[in-house]
């Protein structure tokens, strides 16, 4: 359970296994806490799995303010500290934005990109429904008990830091890939389940990105969740093994 000093700022992270490097990233106000047996399992499946927690959440430094970049910056200080030099980017919801944005500015540390509930910029509908989930008043009492396990005591500042983050203008547009993915250059599997009504992760974005980034994959699985990482693990595991053996030859 390493913390590392990274870019001025306290970053905790998980580092297990050994073989393919494969990071993690966890979706908003989250923490990697959520893959931890899915990231233990692939440790002992001939990965390396690196399980980050974003700056301003969950066991890194809880910080109020962010550069738009700073995800893309600590994750690239990151592999250098670990000294790996090129992975798997697999992120689920925010981190699919983050993965993507760091192999559309890292592709020479990018082996490829895993998209899981995608998400290609910020719409209207989805950006409303997130931002009234962060407000602590009106949250069922399980999601403030999953919060205080992500972020500690202070778990309530942890989500109001966050909205007012993911609320920046500089942020939102720094993620919004709608023209940049055109000019993706990193082999990209999109993975999601076919749950249509989902306003924060719609099915379009998905095909969307299909359509723009240049040999994408599209792997859309019957009666399930958006995002497959944790709701059907067996097939994201199946998926992952096929992806990497295509990039590796392994």
């Amino acid at each position: 359970m390493p913390v590392s000093e990274i870019n001025g700022h306290s970053h905790y992270y998980e580092d297990l296994g050994d073989g393919i490097p494969v990071v993690m990233l966890h979706g908003a106000a989250g923490s990697g806490a959520g893959f931890l047996t899915i990231a233990t399992e692939l440790s002992k499946e001939g990965f390396r799995v690196i399980v980050p927690d974003f700056r301003a959440m969950g066991r890194s430094e809880h910080v109020a303010e962010i550069p738009a970049s700073a995800w893309v910056d600590d994750l690239l200080s990151l592999l250098d500290e670990l000294g790996i030099d090129k992975a798997v980017i697999h992120g689920v919801s925010l981190g699919s934005r983050v993965a993507l944005r760091f192999g559309l500015d890292n592709p020479n540390r990018t082996l490829g990109c895993i998209l899981d509930a995608a998400i290609v910029a910020n719409d209207p509908a989805g950006n409303a429904q997130l931002n009234r989930g962060f407000t602590p008043e009106s949250m069922p009492q399980e999601r403030k008990d999953t919060a205080l396990r992500q972020h500690g005591e202070n778990w309530a500042v942890v989500l109001q830091n966050f909205f007012n983050i993911r609320n920046e203008p500089s942020l939102q547009e720094f993620y919004n890939l709608r023209e940049e993915a055109k000019n993706c250059t990193v082999p990209v599997l999109i993975i999601r389940g076919d749950n249509v009504p989902d306003p924060v992760h719609p099915l379009d974005h998905s095909i969307e990105l299909l359509k723009s980034i240049p040999g994408a994959q599209l792997a859309i699985y019957p009666n399930g969740q958006s995002q497959i990482t944790n709701a059907n693990p067996e097939i994201f595991k199946d998926l992952l093994r096929k992806f990497t053996s295509e990039l590796t030859g392994k």
